[in-house]
């Protein structure tokens, strides 16, 4: 009886094994996807938002904006800098293949969100966003929560409402550069 306990033991936890590695193989394949999407997409919004406003050269423009005010100048100037050693490190690492990349390429999603949608939030994003800033601030933080463990691969570290809210503001913000691009 004993040898047919440790059997049935053994058999639970390889049962239990295989549903957590279909859950994080779900995770990484569905959730990772949505984050993908929704990154990739706001960055897009974000880029047609500035060269809407600043012109094609946003990268100039877009900080002088800013001159004015100094906590915000300093700020933008610290993010340009190391956007554009990100991409000099990229163009060294990966040659022509990286030249059709922008500056915002080279952005996490908080700093997306930092220095340009937040930052920019009455002027330039409000109307498009739609709900509060304060909602898109959770946002963030809830992306910093889960990319990161995604990314590396550490999902055991999530619990699933938290990877269920993320989804649903990835949908969220999908629908947002969807419906801003339509126009």
């Amino acid at each position: 009886n004993t040898k047919n306990l440790k059997n049935r033991k053994s058999v639970n936890w390889d049962m239990k094994d295989a549903r957590f590695k279909e859950k994080e193989e779900n995770i990484e394949i569905e959730t990772w996807s949505l984050i993908r999407q929704a990154e990739k997409g706001l960055r897009e919004l974000v880029l047609s938002v500035l060269k809407k406003k600043f012109g094609g050269n946003w990268e100039h423009n877009y900080p002088k904006k800013y001159e004015s005010i100094p906590a915000k100048k300093k700020r933008l100037h610290d993010i340009f800098d190391m956007l554009i050693n990100a991409q000099k490190r990229d163009f060294n690492q990966y040659g022509n293949l990286s030249l059709n990349l922008t500056l915002l390429d080279q952005t996490y999603i908080h700093q997306l969100f930092d220095y340009f949608i937040l930052f920019s939030w009455e002027d330039l994003f409000k109307s498009i966003f739609k709900k509060e800033k304060k909602y898109w601030n959770k946002v963030k933080l809830a992306f910093e929560n889960v990319r990161n463990p995604i990314a590396h691969h550490k999902t055991e570290l999530l619990l699933e409402s938290e990877i269920k809210e993320v989804e649903e503001y990835c949908r969220d913000i999908i629908a947002t550069v969807e419906n801003y691009l339509a126009k």
